[in-house]
């Protein structure tokens, strides 16, 4: 059963959380959107220190604000925000993304690879899928495109200069993707609900390294907005 108290069609949902919070965990109203604004700087400065960042920029308010954010914490190494036309985009989307990014201050990187996507596979408990583009079922597409993702990362390093073993990847994760992957930094008991492309086995690869900064995910969508 999913039970969701936190959307808008749930009735009485926000009743519900605030019954527990307030009256049964006996927690205080304290937070603040600047808060976790000001978490997220210290936690990036904190996790990249003087290395480089690798940040790929969908164009959606997630990547998006990570990609200021990264920007607003001055760090002293570089910040490499690149957007991939992967073939799935809509017609000029990509065009549209890279002028309204650049208006924000973000210098982003354009790079159009659908091949790549379109003929990518990756191993799925020991099996080795088909490829993107001959696929049909949704929860080995989402695995495909995370993995695929990481292994463009890897050809990015190395086309911008930088050290594979020390680049840190930042990523626009926030606290659903890790719930419905069943993420070990969400919970040590929750069930796959589906995998998302920022919590797929390599991604998790990298985070044990040490290699993956995501500011915001703490948040969800609508503090992401607000934020």
């Amino acid at each position: 059963v999913q039970f969701h108290p936190e959307t808008d069609l749930t009735v009485h949902g926000s009743q519900f959380i605030s019954n527990f919070l307030f009256k049964i965990a006996g927690l205080e109203a304290n937070y603040t959107l600047d808060d976790r604004h000001q978490t997220a700087i210290q936690e990036i400065r904190d996790t990249v220190g003087d290395r480089d960042v690798l940040l790929f920029v969908s164009g959606g308010v997630d990547s998006t604000i990570t990609a200021l954010l990264m920007a607003e914490a001055k760090l002293s190494g570089a910040v490499h925000a690149v957007h991939v036309d992967h073939g799935m985009m809509r017609h000029n989307e990509s065009e549209v993304v890279e002028v309204a990014l650049k208006a924000a201050g973000i210098d982003l990187d354009l790079v159009r690879d659908p091949d790549f996507f379109m003929n990518a596979s990756t191993d799925i408990r020991g099996t080795k899928s088909k490829t993107l583009k001959e696929t049909t079922d949704p929860e080995e597409k989402r695995a495909i495109i995370g993995d695929a993702f990481i292994q463009l990362r890897n050809r990015e390093i190395e086309r911008l200069g930088l050290d594979a073993d020390t680049t840190v990847l930042a990523m626009g994760t926030l606290r659903p993707d890790l719930i419905e992957s069943a993420s070990e930094l969400a919970s040590g008991n929750a069930k796959v609900i589906k995998t998302h492309h920022n919590d797929t086995p390599l991604v998790r690869e990298l985070r044990k390294r040490g290699q993956v900064i995501e500011p915001l995910k703490e948040l969800h969508k609508d503090e992401v907005r607000e934020l």
